[in-house]
């Protein structure tokens, strides 16, 4: 939302990065990148252009295990409507050779058609409204570009219910570890714990607000015939503690 202040959204989207890169995100990032490298090859693509990449999110981690064309990693591209720009320098002077950011706006529903490649979301298809998330998937369709979404969460009831009190906590003991330290994100956090409540409702809308299998198969009923093939479903983790990934991969037909 444009009204929420640069500290707070920028606090949140740091914790997101972190949340979505440490190691006990191993066997996720693995999972992802396996399924990600399918469709780069598949469409034959070494380019991906990363959409509502927030702070970054774990398309970095994710990169490193993805070799698509050639054995060469791929072509990294981040964009945002709201770009963090301090941590989009910071990713672009860390990361190695092939990783850019976009400080320009960059709208899902109307991705500019010389941002070629295979489109990701990574935690971030579920901001989208029906209405919007449908303009997000016709915007790939009519552009022909391959897509794929990939969402950690779900909106089973106990997830739903711990999620407030798990993310507030985690919030409050990370802090001092992620992105830039200041006095109005310490004041945000500890005085008056604005930053985690955010992050905490953040969190639990999210869960609130995820796609079923069966509700992402429904947005793209009839999404352009034979000449674009979609395919959603989840990929199991080993520990039953954790939420399947819930994907959603979409790419041009060849008859098309």
């Amino acid at each position: 939302m444009p009204w929420l202040p640069l500290v707070l959204r920028e606090y949140t989207t740091d914790f997101l990065r972190y949340s979505q890169s440490g190691v006990d995100r191993e066997e996720t990032n693995r999972l992802m990148a396996a399924k990600l490298a399918e469709v780069l090859k598949r469409a034959g693509e070494s380019r991906i252009v990363d959409l509502g990449s927030g702070g970054g999110g774990p398309i970095l981690e994710i990169a490193k295990r993805v070799a698509p064309v050639g054995g060469r990693g791929a072509d990294i591209l981040l964009t945002d409507l709201y770009p963090n720009r301090d941590v989009m320098g910071a990713i672009e002077r860390s990361s190695p050779a092939g990783v850019r950011c976009s400080y320009a706006a960059v709208s899902a529903c109307d991705v500019p058609a010389e941002l070629g490649g295979v489109r990701t979301m990574f935690n971030a298809f579920h901001h989208f409204a029906p209405a919007d998330a449908r303009r997000v998937l016709e915007d790939a369709v009519r552009k022909r570009a391959p897509f794929a979404s990939f969402e950690l969460l779900t909106r089973r009831t106990l997830v739903v219910a711990l999620a407030p009190l798990a993310i507030f906590i985690r919030a409050l003991v990370i802090t001092p570890r992620i992105g830039r330290i200041s006095a109005a994100r310490l004041l945000l956090t500890y005085l008056i714990p604005a930053a985690p409540f955010i992050t905490a409702w953040d969190g639990t809308v999210s869960c609130m607000r995820m796609y079923t299998v069966d509700e992402l198969r429904e947005l793209t009923r009839g999404l352009n015939g034979d000449a674009y093939e979609w395919d959603a479903g989840e990929i199991a983790l080993s520990s039953r503690m954790l939420p399947p990934i819930t994907y959603l991969i979409g790419m041009p037909s060849r008859a098309g």
